[in-house]
């Protein structure tokens, strides 16, 4: 039977249906991984001296990036699979599925440039921390012992000299 056949009784070419279901499921990959990263900018917000979730920070970076990676990957696939002509039964066909591929190419570049920024900010946070922890520890020092807790300004030094 003919493509026309087929479509009259309500089948789909099967690499149509084939394209249409990889394309879903990088679709739901996608915003699966926007979760992430929203858990991700959630967790690196938190400015809490005594609250530290780098392991789990650490952890959620490395499956984001490894998502996006397979996520290129998968659309790299798809492109390839569209461009080699199986799926365009008509121009229609053939101008949908490159929109389909360039829409969830556009996509993932915007997630990638959001991961980039939750990076920059969760450097940034970890650059605050250490200097809180600093200023805290050094006042914690300074006040803790008599002359500002320089040993040049100590009783035993100053009986030296």
């Amino acid at each position: 039977s003919s493509w026309y056949q087929r479509r009259v009784r309500g089948v789909t070419p099967p690499n149509k249906t084939q394209f249409n279901k990889v394309a879903g499921t990088i679709g739901r990959n996608i915003a699966n991984t926007c979760e992430k990263l929203e858990k991700l900018a959630l967790l690196v917000g938190n400015k809490s001296l005594f609250e530290d979730k780098s392991p789990e920070i650490n952890q959620l970076t490395e499956i984001i990036n490894e998502d996006l990676s397979a996520l290129d990957r998968m659309i790299s696939e798809l492109q390839a699979f569209s461009r080699n002509g199986s799926v365009h039964v008509n121009v229609q066909m053939s101008q949908h599925s490159n929109s389909v591929v360039v829409s969830l190419q556009s996509q993932l570049a915007t997630i990638t440039m959001d991961f980039k920024q939750v990076l920059v900010s969760r450097t940034e946070s970890i650059k605050e921390q250490k200097q809180r922890r600093d200023q805290y520890s050094s006042a914690t020092i300074n006040n803790s012992y008599p002359g500002g807790g320089f040993a040049e300004q100590s009783f035993y030094f100053s009986q030296q000299k």
